[in-house]
Parts: C-alpha cells; structure tokens; sequence
C-alpha cells in the first residue's frame, strides 16, 4: 500500500470488530479519497499489515486476537510499520491507556456518536499535513461525507 508515490492515494486500514462500523467507516473513508482495506480483528490485522503496510491505521479498542495498544507497541518497533500514521478509536478515557498512547504517538478519538466522521476528518487531516508531516495528500474534500453526519445539518 505505501509505495511512496505522491500522486497515489493515501492507504488506510481499519481494524473493528464490528461490521457495521467497519462498513461505515471504510465507505466513508473510500468516499474522501483514500484506498481502503479492512480487518475484523487484530492479528488479521497484523498479518495484513506487516505484508503490505498502509500509511495510516485506524483502530478500535475493542478488537478481537490482541490488545490494540499492544499491537500499536509491536508495529512501532517494526523498521517496516514504524512510520505508520495510527489512530486509536476508544470507548471511555482511560488514565493507563492515554499514557501507553501518547508514548507511542498515536491520536486517540473517542467512539461516540459521530465516530465516523471525526475519524474521517482526523484522518484527512493527517494526510493533508495539518498535524505534521503527513505524505500523501487527499485530493477530495471531506465535504462530501454521508447523509445523516454532523456537517449535512
């Protein structure tokens, strides 16, 4: 997926167990301009992700086979998946979890109502620079998310 090539779309993959959330969020994704893969737990995940690395995750922390965090630990120690732009979707704040992740340097969102969307724009923001360097860029707007999201009013 990450071949370095600016003009090719950003790649991302998404890690929830739940279908419907894994459905909305990929859609939505495809729909901004970034190529999509999916995994329904987090040693798929890993497998996936180790064979062919996106330049971006985004993860539930709900996931079935590995603790995220933990799996997040693995992939930054990889040469392969080091650079790895990675998003943490969580249920409820935790004091211990926020800690692991911002020693990882991961971005974590909170899974609430419009968990789709923020991880949408979050993700769109990365890709467009605006919380670093963040190589390659999304060509579309994200104004053209779903029916129903915050910003359709």
């Amino acid at each position: 997926m990450n071949t370095g090539d600016a003009m090719e779309e950003p790649s991302v993959m998404v890690v929830d167990e739940h279908a419907r959330d894994r459905q909305s969020l990929a859609a939505a994704l495809a729909n901004v301009g970034f190529k999509v893969c999916t995994s329904p737990d987090g040693l798929h995940a890993v497998i996936c992700i180790l064979h062919d690395p996106p330049d971006y995750l985004l993860v539930n922390d709900a996931i079935g086979g590995v603790d995220p965090v933990t799996m997040c630990e693995m992939l930054r120690k990889d040469r392969r998946t080091a650079t790895c732009r990675i998003v943490l979707l969580v249920h409820a704040n935790s004091h211990a979890c926020l800690q692991r992740c911002r020693a990882l340097g991961l971005r974590m969102l909170l899974k609430g109502p419009h968990f789709v969307e923020d991880a949408v724009l979050t993700l769109v923001a990365l890709a467009n620079g605006r919380f670093g360097a963040g190589r390659p860029r999304v060509q579309r707007a994200p104004a053209a998310l779903p029916v129903g999201s915050r910003r359709s009013g």
